[in-house]
């Protein structure tokens, strides 16, 4: 008797082992998900061109505005105070939904003149809006730019933050805008659409915008002086620039151009698959070891018996 009951003991003590070891698996895996909500995402936006060789080059100082659109609350989207008046559908179904999201999301803009955020691209391209909140975001390219005798524009986007990538869901986003080229100059600056009228002032640019990077000799070129029409009181500036009494907004490219394929930039690389399976492995041994104790105590009292 004292034998089972030595033997009783030891499965008892495997079983609180891998049970504790259960236990810690969980709190490893449920905080990863619950701090999802509390994240901070990260845009990044490669403003890239092809040379008249072919090669890609990045375009320095052309900028681009990001604007925070709605936040996911309650299982539904829900729009933020600045976009609390727009009656349009945020429609993500397919490409062309997405477009035509997007395309109204900037009329909205347009006609409300507001700025959030605006990053200018470094000596490789390249702009970074970091510190995002997950949601939905508008990207506007501000003005035209001329390289190589060509002038490149791209039409506005709506990026989701986390994007959902393959099967993961990616708070980082890489992505790069397709531009339209038109090789007839559209003049000093671009036509606003006809709803708007010419803004007396210049926004500010915020300085969480633009990350630069170390000095490349990549080619560039200036992009064009116009600037949309977007009153000064941005929420996110943090310096005065100069008034322009002509600023206005580019125009739409009449042509479909949708930003590439999003490419993730892993922002979580917690093994969770790993504490998964060896949390379902303890359980299901600890499991087993209760099972078999309670054969075991049945064939002893049919023994005893």
């Amino acid at each position: 008797m004292m034998k089972s009951k030595s033997w009783k003991e030891k499965i008892w003590i495997c079983g609180m082992f891998l049970l504790a070891l259960a236990e810690l698996c969980f709190g490893a895996v449920f905080p990863v998900y619950a701090d999802d909500a509390h994240q901070h995402g990260k845009i990044q936006i490669d403003v890239i061109v092809d040379d008249d060789k072919g090669h890609e080059v990045g375009i320095k100082d052309v900028d681009f505005l990001l604007y925070y659109v709605a936040a996911w609350e309650n299982n539904d989207w829900m729009l933020t105070l600045d976009f609390a008046d727009f009656k349009g559908k945020l429609d993500f179904t397919d490409a062309k939904s997405q477009e035509k999201t997007a395309k109204d999301l900037y009329e909205y803009v347009v006609e409300k003149k507001f700025l959030e955020k605006e990053g200018s691209s470094n000596c490789d391209g390249v702009i970074v809006f970091d510190g995002l909140d997950p949601g939905i975001y508008l990207m506007i390219q501000r003005a035209d730019f001329v390289y190589g005798g060509y002038t490149y524009s791209s039409a506005p986007a709506v990026i989701k933050i986390p994007s959902h990538i393959g099967d993961k869901d990616y708070m980082n986003v890489e992505l790069e805008p397709k531009f339209t080229r038109s090789s007839e100059s559209r003049g000093d600056k671009p036509t606003a659409p006809e709803e708007t009228n010419p803004s007396e002032t210049k926004p500010d640019r915020p300085s969480s915008g633009h990350h630069s990077s170390d000095g490349s000799t990549k080619p560039h070129t200036t992009p064009e002086s116009s600037r949309p029409d977007i009153p000064t009181e941005s929420t996110s500036s943090t310096e005065s620039a100069p008034s322009d009494p002509e600023e206005t907004l580019p125009d739409i490219p009449t042509e479909s151009s949708e930003p590439s394929t999003e490419t993730p930039k892993t922002g979580d690389d917690s093994p969770i698959g790993v504490y998964v399976v060896v949390m379902e492995v303890s359980l299901l041994v600890i499991i087993g070891l209760v099972i078999l104790i309670k054969k075991r105590e049945k064939d002893e009292k049919h023994e005893e018996k």
